[in-house]
């Protein structure tokens, strides 16, 4: 056999191998490069090539394309769940669609759960036509990712104009499951009407995800979530009203374990909170900064209100930050109106804030003021924190002020003041004198503690303080009265005339839930003598400190 034949068969030997081993792969080789028409519901034809992942709108590439339209993406979404028509990725392309209208509801995913990934453009697409209040523009189902094409060009999904109606803007299919969201904005700005909020999650499981998320929605419910469980987590959530009436930016129901990282939630319109936690049992934390700018013409609404009135739900956040917008603003940064745990580790008020409220606790009975600086570091209702700072719900009690009346405290175990440091003290305006020789009040206002301990907990009380008689040789009794019985005294006998005595007095009161009240007394032992507790400084005063302890 010549050369030339040799060579000949060679190659043909080769082919024949080449193709008996990839007769499997034969019909793929053909569907790549085979070109072919594909016609959608509603009449679009498109032609391209039938591979690789479902690409929505103008392409650079060969891949097939699907048109603008809410027809075209949904068909590209089913073909990439099902693997249909030549799409063998889960994956849809929709960043070349810059601008579309949403006629009906996109469907992203499918309600089996199918694995699926969503990548939106950073553009802008518009619902048109919603009405009844019951549908949506967009609906994510379970396993699937959606993703815009960053933080600073998200994709926005737009309520459209105010004559549209929406149970929600966005919302998912077929919770609680498992979902993932980055780099989308929630836009409504004309107000249109949502029964449900303009953003709604009613479930969704462990360690979901939505990052870089902003709900933009004016005159309504702004982001609504519920039902969210075990470690879902917002990243860098935002949500504003514009101030507009009727704006709530952020409202939490039943959420057992829901954790946003770095918030802003501002501009609610008057009368509204930034945040509403209805629960009941809504177990919520905020890790890192929780920002928020209050209404800009109420000066008093609460911007964080827990409106649970039971004592299962749970508020938690490392640094909450209140700017409000109206200057001289009152208004409390967390109402509390139940006995839900309250910890934060730290608070401030600043800008146009005005005096001290900081957090009042309705269910607990007492307030907490911020310092001069604005600021509550950490705070615990619930004792999970260390020298909590409260003030009484009458007159101010704190490290530094005189006594006033604590309000009460419902019977509860779990209405636990612990940690709670109130010092009462003289006026500091002149010394405390009488002559009678029945016990009688040193400072009806300023020496006297009214509060309400709660069942079981222990209240230490430590009273101080320098006394003298007028006669040598006298004794002046301090005593310490509880609810108008003397429980511990103190005596002083002059040995000169006038001659200063120290003098201490120490109880622990187990409280049961009622209301009670502590004062200091005093008396001569003798007719014709001065009893006198020293008073006449600042620095030199009578002192009565309570130090409340949970029960062990």
């Amino acid at each position: 056999m010549n050369v030339i034949a040799r060579r000949t068969l060679l190659v043909t030997l080769a082919l024949f191998f080449f193709f008996a081993s990839n007769a499997a792969n034969t019909a793929d080789l053909c569907l790549a490069k085979n070109t072919d028409r594909f016609t959608f519901p509603g009449g679009d034809t498109v032609t391209g090539a039938f591979n690789g992942a479902a690409i929505v709108g103008n392409s650079s590439s060969s891949a097939f394309r699907y048109p603008c339209t809410t027809a075209g993406v949904q068909a590209a979404i089913s073909d990439a769940v099902n693997l249909a028509n030549g799409v063998t990725q889960s994956v849809v392309d929709a960043r070349s669609c810059v601008s579309m209208n949403i006629t009906s509801e996109i469907d992203i995913g499918n309600f089996r759960g199918t694995p699926m990934s969503f990548y939106a453009p950073a553009g802008t697409w518009t619902a048109v036509g919603f009405s009844g209040g019951t549908g949506f523009a967009v609906k994510q189902f379970p396993n699937t990712k959606v993703v815009g094409e960053g933080f600073q060009n998200p994709w926005i999904i737009h309520g459209g104009a105010n004559t549209n109606h929406f149970s929600a803007i966005y919302t998912l299919g077929n919770p609680p499951n498992y979902y993932y969201m980055e780099n989308v904005q929630i836009y409504n700005p004309n107000g249109a009407a949502v029964t449900n909020g303009a953003f709604y999650i009613d479930g969704a499981a462990d360690n979901s995800v939505w990052k870089n998320v902003g709900v933009w929605s004016y005159g309504t419910l702004g982001a609504n979530i519920t039902g969210v469980c075990c470690g879902a987590t917002f990243v860098n959530f935002t949500s504003s009203g514009n101030w507009a009436s009727g704006s709530q930016p952020l409202q939490l129901g039943s959420n057992i374990g829901v954790t946003f990282v770095n918030a802003s939630i501002d501009h609610p319109g008057a009368g509204l909170p930034n945040i509403k936690i209805t629960g009941p049992n809504s177990i919520v934390t905020f890790a890192g900064t929780l920002y928020m700018e209050s209404s800009k013409t109420d000066t008093t609404t609460a911007l964080i209100q827990i409106t649970d009135t039971g004592n299962g739900s749970s508020f938690t956040a490392e640094s909450v930050l209140s700017s409000p917008v109206v200057v001289g603003s009152t208004a409390y940064v967390i109402r509390n109106f139940g006995t839900s745990l309250v910890a934060v580790q730290s608070l401030h008020r600043r800008g146009n804030s005005s005096g001290t409220n900081a957090i009042q606790e309705i269910g607990y009975g007492y307030n907490v003021a911020n310092d001069a600086l604005g600021n509550v570091t950490n705070y615990s209702n619930h004792n999970a924190f260390a020298n909590t700072q409260i003030i009484g719900g009458g007159a101010a009690i704190t490290s530094s002020g005189n006594g006033g009346t604590m309000a009460s405290c419902p019977t509860s175990a779990a209405c636990t003041v612990q940690n709670a440091t109130v010092l009462a003290k003289g006026s500091g305006t002149g010394n405390y004198m009488t002559a009678s020789t029945t016990l009688t009040a040193v400072d009806a206002t300023n020496l006297i503690y009214t509060a309400s301990p709660p069942t079981g907990s222990k209240v230490l009380i430590e009273v101080s303080g320098n006394a003298s008689a007028s006669v040598a040789n006298d004794i002046t009794t301090i005593a310490l009265e509880i609810d108008g019985s003397v429980v511990n005294q103190a005596q002083v006998q002059a040995a000169g005339v006038p001659f200063s005595m120290p003098f201490s007095i120490s109880w622990v009161f187990t409280g049961n839930g009622s209301s009670h009240t502590f004062e200091l007394y005093y008396c001569s032992s003798s007719l014709g003598s001065t009893a006198t507790i020293y008073n006449s400084a600042s620095t030199y005063v009578p002192t009565m400190v309570f130090q409340t302890y949970a029960s062990n």
